[in-house]
């Protein structure tokens, strides 16, 4: 659900309030993984809520599970993330802090439970302008209060539940989100949306003056206005699924914001200007991504080829083609490199150790010994044996 915009006074006192209270345990250890740094103040605290412009959870930075072919190097800045789970807060003051601090404070919503106790596990990936959220929950109600809407935010919020939504707008009629289709929210209305299944849930927010130039009308767009089987809005979830869970580079963020405002924007009803602009960047960013999974899932197929991809994702061969030129590559170099990598990853682990390397690198089609050891070779510096023995 979308987060908040909040001044500063009110932060720091909510922060003070934090620090005053037993809520995370009046510890140095303890409250640092809440601020910036080992020391705790209320300035600290109210740092971490005001992230990126006010827009910041109380979160805690968190790992983040490295999906996609393309994982940032280790020595990259990340663009920063933001952990919000249940577990970390007391048993006997979870249900108080996620309603009062995360909920009216935070994100700006009353959130109740339904039927079960709280239980949430949110991670936020900001970007300039976007925010995207991946998160579990157990069944919730969120209450956009008309007093809510004082905090100023006006964004756009794009989410997705297992369960789907019912979901209720001041002005219009009710509507049934339904499971894996995404619901509209104008942050800067009241409304009230519920889901009975929040197995798995992601969200996009973003600034509104992204999207007013790139979507006519967006005042006007209902709730459940992307149809849910049509190839933008397949384009748009695939996506943001896959960046929201992987490790994403400052470097990398600004871009890649810009490719998230392409695919809502297509989605929503793009502009013709706006349609063409985004097939130069955000479709192509998303074909690319969706041709780098398809691989990476079939490097163990002898017939993966430039054919079975585009045939696989619906687009022609040529665009298969031209997307890994893009990057400076073949399909069959790209192909043998993923493949190089993986028998790489697997000569790692001693569970792999006691099989013949031939046999490891015949399962990625390489059936010919020599090829095989020429090729890894030349992309690692050593042989595999080499490799193998450390």
């Amino acid at each position: 659900m979308p987060c908040g915009r909040f001044g500063q006074a009110l932060v720091r006192r909510a922060a003070r309030s934090l620090l005053h209270s037993d809520c995370f345990g009046i510890t140095r250890s303890r409250a640092s993984s809440w601020a910036v740094a080992p020391g705790y103040s209320c300035d600290c605290v109210a740092r971490r809520l005001c992230q990126n412009g006010g827009r910041g959870h109380i979160m805690a930075t968190a790992g983040r599970e490295a999906t996609g072919p393309a994982p940032a190097r280790a020595d990259a800045a990340l663009a920063p993330t933001r952990r919000f789970a249940t577990r970390d807060l007391p048993e006997h003051r979870r249900d108080e802090l996620i309603r009062e601090f995360y909920g009216r404070i935070g994100i700006g919503v009353d959130i109740a439970p339904i039927d079960v106790p709280l239980d949430l596990d949110i991670s936020t990936l900001i970007l300039p302008q976007v925010m995207m959220i991946a998160a579990t929950t157990t069944p919730l109600r969120w209450d956009r209060r008309p007093d809510l809407t004082a905090d100023g935010n006006d964004d756009i919020c794009i989410t997705w539940a297992a369960g789907g939504y019912a979901f209720r707008q001041r002005g219009r009629s009710d509507v049934e989100i339904a499971p894996g289709a995404a619901c509209i929210i104008p942050v800067d209305r009241p409304w009230s949306a519920a889901t009975l299944d929040g197995s798995w849930k992601t969200n996009i927010q973003i600034e509104r003056r992204l999207l007013l130039e790139r979507v006519p009308g967006l005042e006007d767009v209902a709730p459940d206005c992307i149809e849910r089987r049509s190839p933008e809005a397949a384009l748009l979830f695939d996506y943001q699924w896959c960046i929201a869970r992987r490790p994403i580079t400052e470097a990398m963020a600004p871009r890649i914001a810009e490719h998230i405002a392409d695919l809502v924007a297509l989605a929503l009803g793009a502009s013709p200007d706006a349609r063409q602009a985004a097939r130069e960047g955000g479709v192509r960013a998303a074909r690319l991504l969706a041709l780098q999974r398809h691989i990476a899932a079939n490097l163990h197929r002898p017939m993966l080829c430039a054919r079975s991809a585009a045939q696989a994702l619906g687009i022609s061969e040529r665009y298969v083609r031209s997307l890994l030129a893009d990057e400076e590559t073949t399909f069959s170099d790209y192909v043998s490199d993923r493949r190089l990598d993986a028998i790489r990853s697997r000569l790692l682990q001693p569970s792999q150790a006691v099989l013949p390397i031939a046999d490891i690198a015949a399962e990625f089609g390489f059936f010919e010994p020599s090829t095989f050891y020429r090729r890894f070779k030349g992309r690692f510096g050593v042989s595999p044996s080499e490799f193998r023995r450390g």
